[in-house]
């Protein structure tokens, strides 16, 4: 047996307190009561806290509280069940399961005998409405749950009229969500929805100092039209005063039931109304200004939060006068409509009549430098404007600054640029657009040199000014080693290959992956997308359109070589000739321009600006192949871009493209996955996100290229649609394909024999190609689950011990019958008569303790299933027990040979089958 941990001292329980995961933490504080001082004495630090209408949530687990009805005596209603697996009502019900009103809505209220009489008039209005044969599906879907409401108040109402004790209680139930884990915990609902959610806030977040990386209040979604709403006078009764559209004042409490000025805040976001939001700041946030703040217009208060933040974004697109009324001296706004010019003037003529001190600073974002030629052309246009350079423009591709005179001895620099690193964290755009009051003379008047707009350019990263800190204290190596285990995985990777005296300790301690994606252009590790791209640089003259807009889109994800062409698979199949290329892209390119751009709708600027592209593409192909066929040198360079992406921060790092992307990224994973301990991945993934349905097909009847048909290409030109010539498409590694490629498959990571441990795998393709890739460093351990499409399966003790096999797309009888799991799950069978009498073969063959499920949406199919089992010789139903308002038998018994029986149950799914069923309804079948 291994040895018992030793417990941490003290010190150095604090410590470790500091870096755990928030939740894992909580958890701990609530459990163990040695670790509750440790808890209170350090700082709790968040990365990501959003506070929510109805929920809130911390680094990705979301705390939610509501009322849940259950039926005492019966199964309880779909409605019901609907609403309690939403985590329940937000509001407080009496004894009856109806809500309880203010008095102000109680006036106003009809009593229950007419609020009856109301609802059964709804109903006739609505069984009315079904009689309509011309309603479509979903429209009859709607009514009838419409239908279903209404009986069920009046369910209600009419057992309140009675005084009935109710066939029901209610429960407070509190829902613990971390992706695909749920936690519930329900507690007898005696005290109010707010007292009980206030006792918990206090549990969690009064109980120190309390450090938040991103604060977001309010719903994920931004509200664009506040304006609107807040002068239409919106009303949102049930909605606590904090998430109201419209300014609450004292009604509004502090955040969270957080202690006074325990709150450090790095990023606030804030959805919707930002006045409530800082008056549940105003005692709970300490002094340390806010980095930034990020919110949508609206009437801002002079607020010293606002004042101080660092930088306020304002999200959305917003017309120019915006900028008239800008509540910090650092504003960014995301972007901005065209303006006329006399809102153009009406702004200027603002800033000049106010005290506009030195330092202020505004800025926008712009996706193309078309929309900033259009500004400038109006900024030049402005008295006393004049065009030049200041130091941050001087050295840049975009020099010109446009100079204009304010008061008091300042002046308005205009200049813009390519957003850089530290830009982009708050600048979603290429391009920004810069506003900065200087002192009179900052910027030179002067002729400007026209240079080239250049699409791609590699400037040295700039390091910004810090302030300077105490360093910390280093952690002892045996506290690091404990430390390590709980990191999230991708800061101990960035910690490895930064931190020499980390490497050690990453190398020697076991390393934790929840999620690992590897597609074939890409792969992600926890929410982390590591993508690679070949860009392209031109070394003089101007930049293409569409080069730069494949630049900003990532450029290529496949192999090319120094001409930008696609380097192609020597298969033995006849590839056309560089001429032959040159020929078909000079017809498509002269057809495209004799038909013009075309589109369904009215044709758009965007439509002109497509269909010019789209011609420029095909005019670089042709001058690539026809240097390619003169064997001159290309006018640019490639270069390989790793862009690493996480939500909505992107960073990125660049190298010569001198090897394969193939070879850079099994590098990068290397990397990453080399180490002396055990790698343990909860889910992996292998193969594209969306599941090949029609994989067995495909394998069965591989896929042909399209051959050279000259006629018939020149009709899909005719339609501005253009087939691929045979071998333009480049082939994916072995893994990654459809056909059963196991000869050719290499490691997927290139690690030691049984060094990683999978408990979770989706192979969303070929699950030959797949297994094959796994086996020269997977441990031996049993899956807990392997989901797959449905194909033709191997015979692979991985398949094989899979605790759970879970089938995607419709199977056939012929394609599982040899399969030797004890439990297996399919989202869709193929079940005619035949196939079910196969089916039925192979149960009387199975041995027992064999599990199958199957999940139906619609009660249709599944009715028809049933009564297939029904129907059989011997079949024996359970008539005591029904699933509610559908008369379907519970449970069905049927007995096989050899004193074995089949036994399918028919169940509402629960929140246990909803870790591999998203349906309503499934089977479970049990031998």
């Amino acid at each position: 047996m291994p040895a018992r941990p030793k417990p941490l001292f003290y010190e150095t329980a604090k410590c470790v307190a500091l870096y755990m995961d928030p939740n894992v933490r909580l958890q701990l504080y609530f459990r163990c009561p040695q670790f509750r001082n440790v808890h209170r004495s350090q700082t709790l630090r968040i990365k990501d806290l959003k506070v929510r209408p109805e929920n809130f949530e911390i680094d990705g687990t979301i705390y939610k509280l509501g009322v849940i009805t259950q039926y005492t005596n019966k199964p309880n209603r779909s409605l019901v069940t609907l609403s309690n697996s939403g985590g329940g009502l937000q509001w407080d019900l009496d004894v009856y399961g109806l809500p309880i009103e203010t008095r102000n809505e109680t006036r106003n209220m009809p009593d229950d005998n007419e609020q009856v009489a109301i609802l059964q008039r709804q109903i006739k209005i609505l069984e009315e409405k079904l009689r309509n044969k011309e309603l479509q599906p979903d429209d009859i879907k709607r009514i009838k749950i419409k239908i279903e409401v209404a009986r069920w108040e009046i369910e209600r109402l009419q057992t309140r009229i009675s005084k009935s004790p109710p066939p029901y209680r209610n429960y407070l139930q509190m829902t613990v969500r971390t992706g695909e884990d749920i936690k519930l915990e329900r507690v007898v609902y005696e005290k109010q929805l707010k007292l009980t959610r206030e006792y918990i806030e206090k549990r969690v977040f009064s109980n120190g100092n309390i450090r938040v990386r991103n604060l977001q209040i309010g719903e994920d979604s931004y509200a664009i039209n506040l304006v609107d709403l807040i002068e239409n006078g919106s009303v949102q009764a049930d909605v606590e005063p904090l998430f109201r559209y419209a300014p609450q004042g004292d009604k509004v409490k502090p955040l969270l039931s957080i202690r006074e000025g325990c709150l450090e805040v790095g990023v606030l976001k804030v959805t919707g109304n930002v006045t409530n939001a800082l008056v549940s700041l105003q005692k709970v946030l300490s002094s340390v200004p806010l980095k930034q703040l990020r919110t949508v217009h609206q009437p801002f208060p002079n607020d010293p939060i606002i004042k101080t933040s660092q930088l306020v974004l304002i999200v959305g697109c917003w017309p120019f006068t915006v900028l008239s009324s800008c509540p910090n001296n650092r504003t960014h706004i995301e972007a901005t409509l065209y303006a006329s010019n006399n809102q153009f003037t009406n702004v200027v003529n603002k800033w000049m009549e106010s005290d506009m001190s030195v330092g202020t600073y505004y800025s926008i974002g712009f996706y193309d430098v078309y929309y900033i030629e259009k500004d400038f052309f109006m900024w030049r246009k402005l008295p006393g404007a004049q065009s030049g350079k200041n130091k941050e423009t001087r050295l840049t591709i975009f020099p010109e600054c446009v100079i204009i005179p304010m008061k008091n001895d300042t002046e308005l620099n205009v200049y813009f640029n390519e957003a850089n690193e530290e830009e982009r964290e708050y600048c979603r755009t290429r391009f920004i657009v810069k506003m900065k009051w200087q002192p009179r003379g900052y910027a030179r008047a002067g002729l400007l040199t026209l240079l080239h707009i250049d699409s791609f350019i590699f400037s040295p990263i700039r390091i910004s000014e810090r302030m300077t800190q105490p360093p910390s204290k280093p952690l002892f190596y045996e506290t690091s080693r404990c430390v390590a285990l709980y990191l999230k995985s991708t800061i101990r990777i960035q910690l490895y290959l930064r931190c020499p005296a980390f490497q050690t300790i990453h190398r020697t301690q076991n390393f934790r992956v929840a999620d690992l994606k590897i597609r074939p252009e890409d792969f992600e590790i926890d929410g982390t997308v590591f993508q690679l791209g070949i860009l392209r640089h031109y070394l003089f003259g101007n930049v293409p359109e569409s080069t730069t807009w494949k630049n900003a889109a990532g450029g290529d994800r496949h192999d090319i070589d120094k001409y930008g062409l696609p380097i192609l698979a020597q298969n033995g199949q006849q590839v056309p000739t560089d001429a032959q290329y040159i020929e078909q892209l000079e017809q498509q390119a002269l057809l495209l321009e004799r038909n013009g751009p075309r589109s369904s709708r009215a044709l758009t600027e965007d439509d002109v600006k497509s269909h010019r592209m789209d011609i420029e593409r095909k005019r670089l192909k042709i001058q690539s192949y026809e240097l390619r066929m003169r064997n001159e040198k290309p006018p640019f360079q490639h270069f390989v871009e790793l862009a690493m992406t996480c939500g909505e921060e992107k960073n990125s790092e660049f190298v010569a493209y001198e090897k394969t992307l193939q070879e850079i990224k099994d590098y990068i994973l290397h990397k990453i996955f080399t180490i002396d301990a055990k790698g343990f991945i909860g889910n992996l993934q292998i193969g594209d996100d969306a599941f090949n349905r029609y994989l067995a097909w495909h394998i069965q009847n591989p896929r042909q290229l399209f051959p050279i048909n000259p006629v018939f290409q020149a009709q899909m030109a005719a339609q501005n649609f253009f087939m691929p010539l045979p071998g333009l498409v480049p082939e994916v590694p072995p893994v990654f394909q459809e056909q059963p490629r196991v000869a050719d498959v290499v490691p997927l990571l290139k690690l030691r024999a049984e060094s990683v441990e999978v408990h979770r795998l989706v192979v969303t393709g070929n699950i030959e190609n797949a297994l094959a890739s796994l086996k020269p460093f997977r441990c031996e351990t049993p899956l807990k689950e392997l989901k797959v499409s449905a194909q033709p399966y191997p015979d692979d003790p991985v398949l094989r011990t899979a605790q759970l096999l879970n089938i995607v797309s419709a199977s056939r009888m012929i394609q599982i019958r040899n399969l030797q799991n004890s439990r297996i799950h399919f989202d869709q069978l193929v079940c005619d008569e035949q196939e079910f009498h196969v089916f039925m073969r192979m149960m009387e063959e199975a041995e027992t303790m064999r599990y199958y499920s199957f999940e139906f949406s619609e009660l249709k199919d599944l009715n028809f299933l049933v009564k297939r089992f029904r129907n059989l010789p011997g079949a024996e139903r359970d008539d005591f027990a029904e699933i509610r308002s559908t008369n379907l038998p519970k449970h069905i018994v049927i007995p096989l040979i050899n004193q074995k029986e089949l036994n399918i149950y028919v169940e509402e799914t629960s929140m246990e089958d909803t870790k591999y069923c998203d349906t309503p309804f499934i089977v479970k079948i049990k031998v």
